[in-house]
């Protein structure tokens, strides 16, 4: 998995599209040194993500044009780019977020804010999320921002809504839509006095990302 980000994001469709062009034009070269570095002798390829042909040469003018007229809706209503291996946005305050993955994916961005926890949490969370924030005292709202980003990067892989059953996202593993997701935390590494947001990453179980620490992580 390759995860793009940036801490600058000025907000709006117009920016995130540019941003979304930096992140394919920068995950071309990624994926150019992976393969100009790689072992020829071992038959495993970590990441198993490629780009269409068609994008390796175009400028991200030329990317953000072709991305205006082949950006769609798969079946289950995920964004998608033809050319583009599957792909999951986040953004939260002035963070922005992609990460491009093997199989279906999904990402979510939280940061601590104002809102009213444990009503939120009796309506969305499982019950074994539900008991576990009430039991917390000081580390309540960090985790309850924890969990919902775990809940929304499920969703968000596999196109469903808030308003479905997920079950408890403290498991690393979770059924939802009939597959099996495996869940990860994602620390952005922020620096000095920057806030830190919660960011957890979804992917389906039969991806080659087996560990958080695969996870090529890439400032914009």
């Amino acid at each position: 998995m390759y995860l793009f980000y940036t801490n600058e994001y000025r907000r709006g469709r117009k920016h995130s599209r540019e941003l979304l062009a930096k992140s394919i034009t920068m995950l071309n070269e990624q994926l150019a040194n992976a393969e100009s570095t790689a072992d020829s002798s071992s038959p495993e390829d970590n990441s198993e993500i490629c780009l269409s042909k068609e994008l390796y040469c175009m400028s991200q003018e030329e990317l953000l044009i072709y991305i205006e007229k082949n950006i769609e809706e798969n079946q289950n209503g995920k964004p998608c780019i033809a050319g583009v291996p599957d792909y999951s946005i986040s953004h939260s305050e002035n963070t922005w977020a992609i990460a491009f993955a093997d199989v279906p994916c999904g990402l979510d961005i939280q940061y601590n804010r104002a809102v009213k926890l444990m009503r939120i949490a009796e309506r969305f969370y499982a019950e074994e999320e539900l008991l576990y924030v009430k039991r917390l005292n000081a580390r309540k709202e960090d985790e309850f921002f924890r969990i919902w980003a775990r809940h929304e990067a499920v969703i968000k892989a596999a196109g469903g809504t808030v308003f479905d059953e997920v079950s408890s996202t403290l498991n690393d593993e979770v059924v939802y839509c009939g597959c099996i997701w495996r869940l990860y935390d994602v620390d952005f590494g922020c620096r000095g006095n920057e806030p830190v947001p919660k960011a957890a990453v979804a992917v389906r179980g039969d991806s080659a990302l087996r560990n958080v620490n695969d996870v090529n992580l890439i400032r914009l």
